[in-house]
């Protein structure tokens, strides 16, 4: 946290474990809303339920209301802005098995009257920033 934090920032909820209480946002201060990703991805293996993870994170903030910066950290950041940038998968099937976040993106997009059918145009609206948890550590 020393790494990322901004002089004068404040931390009103930190809660790194698996089924986190509250909002469900990792990190939450008086400037950011923060998710964190430690999961590394397999160079020689499938990464599906990584994919759909990080992805799912990606929503859940681009969601989430708030004035605040949105960030998500994660280790190999190139490559998940790669993945993120993808005109080829499509949200609705990376978010089939997310417990209803695909409905919640669709309902969102239809109301913000946004068109929109792969990753990348999720990505490209959601103004959330992918840091590389391997900079922040250096």
């Amino acid at each position: 946290m020393p790494n990322i934090l901004e002089k004068g920032e404040k931390v009103i909820d930190l809660s790194l474990a698996s089924g986190a209480d509250g909002e469900g946002i990792d990190l939450v201060t008086n400037k950011r809303i923060a998710e964190f990703k430690f999961a590394r991805w397999k160079e020689s293996k499938a990464n599906g339920m990584r994919k759909r993870q990080v992805f799912a994170d990606l929503v859940n903030l681009y969601l989430h209301r708030t004035t605040k910066s949105k960030e998500l950290y994660v280790f190999n950041a190139e490559k998940i802005k790669y993945f993120f940038s993808s005109e080829k998968a499509t949200w609705k099937n990376v978010l089939s098995k997310s417990g209803g976040l695909d409905i919640k993106l669709e309902k969102h997009f239809n109301t913000a009257k946004i068109e929109g059918l792969y990753l990348n145009d999720v990505f490209k609206v959601s103004n959330v920033q992918v840091y590389d948890i391997d900079d922040i550590l250096k």
